[in-house]
């Protein structure tokens, strides 16, 4: 199950240029209820989650950890790069 990330949400603030109370007031909430997201005192709830996204101009889903138990983001560990040159075909003149 993903897990809120509240490193993230601080990024996605920084980057955005806003301030925690600035934040708070695009989506209703304080300046403090955004520092208690940022500091993991508290999660918010999904439609809070939703807001911030909005607000940030970021996927809801760029807040939270990646999943380790992801089978996707297991098989793309999994992934070795390739060095594929024997099989690379020389172009033919025309």
């Amino acid at each position: 199950m993903p897990t809120f990330a509240p490193a993230r949400l601080t990024a996605a603030r920084i980057v955005r240029g806003l301030t925690q109370p600035e934040l708070g007031k695009r989506i209703g909430k304080t300046g403090n209820a955004i520092f208690t997201y940022e500091t993991g005192r508290a999660t918010p709830p999904p439609h809070v989650v939703g807001l911030l996204a909005l607000a940030l101009g970021v996927g809801a889903a760029d807040l939270f950890a990646p999943d380790p138990d992801d089978p996707v983001l297991q098989a793309l560990a999994d992934i070795r790069p390739c060095v594929c040159m024997e099989a690379a075909v020389e172009p033919t003149a025309a």
